[in-house]
């Protein structure tokens, strides 16, 4: 009973405010946020989000979409980095746009990544497009440090595409020393595994060494 009696106060209370009372309204005046206060919260979002997941900041520049790669001669792969970024990276292929592609295939281990390009030779890939270059940490081959943009395998006899080099990138980087191991075994695109001629290390070591027998793609690497 006591509730009910309080209930019917308040409400005669609110009854007897007037309506010119009840029409009050208040506004706040707001500020919209200027652009360098916008450019500066992404800045700092982008930071933490970069810090948060760990992210490596490696940008693989070609193959992409324009410098695309040709059958059975040298093809360059170049990669920017900066600083915080991991001092040794592995390289495969990848092409998740065709389900008959039985990768990924390893090129090479341990290659230095203030290298910022690194050839490969003779390449066999099949005649296609949906290609990646893929990064990936030597000693953690689920942890993909950067992908490259889709790009074409051309026909042999195409004309070369251009290079993307990253920023300050000297071509003659492409010929310096590197100490980095490639796979041993080949598979051409029939299938068939063959030993390289070229003059990759002979106790390379495969990325498939901790899982299930991977082939290795169907290229002469050249050593570093």
């Amino acid at each position: 009973m006591k509730q009910s009696t309080s209930v019917r106060n308040d409400e005669k209370i609110c009854s007897n405010i007037p309506d010119s009372v009840k029409a009050i309204s208040f506004h706040y005046p707001t500020v919209a946020p200027t652009s360098s206060y916008k450019m500066h919260l992404f800045t700092a979002l982008s930071a933490f989000v970069a810090l948060a997941s760990g992210a490596s900041a490696l940008t693989i520049t070609s193959p992409s979409a324009s410098s695309y790669w040709v059958q059975f001669v040298t093809n360059t792969i170049a990669w920017g980095t900066s600083s915080g970024d991991p001092e040794l990276v592995s390289i495969q292929i990848i092409n998740p746009t065709n389900k008959g592609f039985a990768g990924p295939f390893s090129i090479a281990e341990y290659v230095k990544a203030s290298k910022l390009s690194y050839d490969v030779t003779n390449v066999q890939l099949v005649v296609g497009d949906g290609y990646q270059v893929q990064f990936i940490n030597p000693t953690n081959n689920t942890e993909v440090l950067a992908t490259s943009a889709q790009f074409s395998v051309k026909v042999s006899g195409t004309a070369e595409a251009s290079v993307t080099y990253a920023p300050g990138t000297h071509e003659s980087t492409k010929n310096s020393t590197s100490n980095s191991t490639t796979s041993t075994n080949s598979t051409n695109i029939n299938g068939s595994s063959f030993k390289q001629n070229g003059t990759a290390s002979a106790n390379a070591k495969s990325l498939s060494c901790k899982a299930a027998a991977v082939p290795s793609m169907a290229i002469f690497v050249i050593g570093f």
